[in-house]
C-alpha cells in the first residue's frame, strides 16, 4: 500500500480545489480537522477533505493523483457506510462526472464574484 500524506504534506494538493471553491483559510481547514468536523483521507500523492452535512458526507476538497483519488473517494464511501451516512457529494470540477461511477449529477454550482 502506499504511504499516506499528513495534512501540512498534502495542502499543497488541496489548495487548487481551495481556490475554486469559497478559498478556505489553511488554518481554519486544520481547526476543523482538530475538532473532528472535517476528516482527512489520504495517499502517497493526493488527498481529500470531507464534511458530515445532515445525513449527507460531502467531499469538499480533493487533489492529487486521479487513481489515487478514485481509491479514496473508495475508501470515503465505504467510511460513509460504515458511519450510516444517506449520501456522498462531491463538490468540484465538471471533469469528476467522467470519472466517477454512481453519482447523478442533480446540480451545478456557478458562482459570481462581485
Amino acid at each position: 500500500t502506499s504511504l499516506a500524506l499528513d495534512f501540512n504534506s498534502a495542502w499543497p494538493l488541496l489548495e487548487r480545489a481551495v481556490q475554486m471553491g469559497d478559498g478556505i483559510e489553511r488554518e481554519e481547514v486544520r481547526q476543523a480537522l482538530h475538532t473532528g468536523e472535517f476528516s482527512f483521507f489520504s495517499r502517497e500523492n493526493s488527498a481529500a477533505i470531507v464534511a458530515a452535512d445532515g445525513n449527507t458526507l460531502r467531499i469538499g476538497l480533493a487533489g492529487g493523483d486521479i487513481h489515487e483519488l478514485l481509491e479514496i473517494e473508495t475508501e470515503i464511501e465505504i467510511y460513509a457506510r460504515a458511519e450510516g451516512f444517506d449520501r456522498l457529494e462531491i463538490m468540484g470540477r465538471p471533469g469528476w462526472e467522467r470519472v466517477l461511477e454512481g453519482y447523478e449529477k442533480v446540480a451545478v454550482l456557478l458562482r459570481k464574484e462581485l
